[in-house]
């Protein structure tokens, strides 16, 4: 599988930027002017993962990544950050090339439980009901289902536009297919021990206040278990990584924020 990838800057340590499941690489582009003289900067297209013919699986898309970025990243050492479903990947990588890698940013991570700790029933009955094709189909010829559709697409900024017309509902059921079977496929009791076996990890932590995803304790406890600072961003959802670039570039160009309310893990 061909994954693309495309670099800017000119720094001598490398910058590994890996967006969400319902991102793009464009979405870090904004990054680039502001960190490009201090790393040289990898930006990875994930969407063939969520896009292929047929799903592949999280140990799949790890090891197909850890090949791109061991054939393409020539600069040590290696920071990593990874956005929701980028979040992720960034953790299990890390295990994958932990003796290169010197620090991770996770931005609203989806963690190794996400199954479990989702914030919305709603969204958490829609992911449920997937594995049932007739029940499925009934959720979404309702109000309701209509709604938490929406609602979805939302959160990963997915454009709906002003109507829901039948093509962007067959892409978005489809992403939503292709997400919960990740989701089931996804051996997050592996990928935890493996984590906390190896913890603690340097790096951040950034969650957002008003997170649709997942509550501030559990990024709060994700942080704790591996060692990772917490940072806080007021005003922001889930997809912060596109909102609050400023702060965020700044984060990951210093050790000590001034514009992030920040706490070590401990």
């Amino acid at each position: 599988m061909e994954i693309g990838c495309k670099k800017y800057g000119y720094g001598n340590q490398a910058l590994i930027l890996i967006h969400g499941f319902g991102g793009k690489p464009s979405d870090w582009m904004q990054y680039v002017s502001k960190l490009e003289a201090q790393f040289s900067i990898y930006i990875f297209n994930i969407r063939q993962f969520f896009s292929s013919n047929e799903p592949i699986s999280f140990a799949q898309q790890v090891k197909i990544l850890t090949e791109v970025i061991e054939e393409n990243v020539t600069e040590f050492p290696v920071h990593i950050v990874g956005t929701s479903y980028g979040g992720t990947l960034t953790m299990a990588l890390y295990l994958r090339l932990k003796s290169s890698v010197h620090r991770v940013t996770l931005i609203n991570p989806m963690p190794p439980c996400m199954k479990t700790e989702l914030k919305s029933k709603g969204i958490k009955l829609l992911l449920g009901l997937v594995d049932n094709q007739k029940s499925f189909e009934m959720l979404f010829n309702n109000y309701i289902g209509f709604y938490y559709l929406k609602k979805l697409a939302k959160v990963f900024l997915i454009d709906t536009g002003k109507s829901m017309n039948s093509r962007k509902f067959r892409l978005i059921k489809k992403a939503i297919l292709r997400f919960r079977w990740i989701m089931v496929h996804f051996d997050y009791l592996r990928l935890n021990r493996g984590l906390l076996y190896h913890a603690p990890i340097h790096g951040d932590l950034i969650y957002s206040a008003q997170d649709e995803l997942f509550n501030e304790a559990v990024y709060l406890k994700l942080a704790k278990d591996l060692g990772l600072r917490s940072c806080r961003l007021e005003n922001a959802g889930h997809m912060s990584a596109i909102t609050h670039a400023e702060p965020i570039s700044e984060l990951i160009l210093s050790t000590k924020p001034q514009s992030l309310r920040h706490s070590r893990s401990s």
